[in-house]
């Protein structure tokens, strides 16, 4: 009988959730909110809340590799090694922003009909009523 509990306990064990807990901030330690953090190779994952503070469930252990990502944001990855629950871990990542070339905007008519076949044609050039 001791047996059977001493391998339930061990199984439980063994198979145990770790928390990591922690927060992610940007390069001026502001709260980066809605945040994705995940582990890396897994389909564990989680968000941060509006104060970038984020709690990931995993059953991993040993050595790991946690990202963070978020648009506008440069992703960070730490590699932590995590044998019992876990926090204070913090990502600081980096702004970055991306440079959009010229955008050209042109004015069009679309006639459809069985009679018409011009798929596009000009509109009239007269601006008279446009307060541009």
């Amino acid at each position: 009988m001791f047996l059977v509990i001493s391998a339930i306990f061990f199984y439980n064990n063994a198979n145990a959730q770790i928390i990591i807990k922690g927060k992610v901030v940007d390069d001026k330690n502001n709260a980066v909110g809605g945040a994705n953090i995940f582990i890396r190779n897994t389909i564990d994952g989680c968000s941060s809340d509006s104060l970038g503070f984020f709690s990931l469930i995993t059953n991993e252990k040993d050595s790991i590799t946690i990202i963070a990502t978020e648009i506008g944001f440069d992703s960070s990855i730490l590699k932590i090694v995590v044998w019992k629950d876990t926090s204070g871990i913090v990502f600081h990542m980096k702004s970055t922003y991306a440079v959009l070339g010229d955008v050209i905007i042109t004015a069009g008519s679309f006639t459809a009909s069985d009679n018409n076949k011009t798929v596009l044609k000009p509109m009239d050039n007269d601006y008279s009523g446009c307060k541009c």
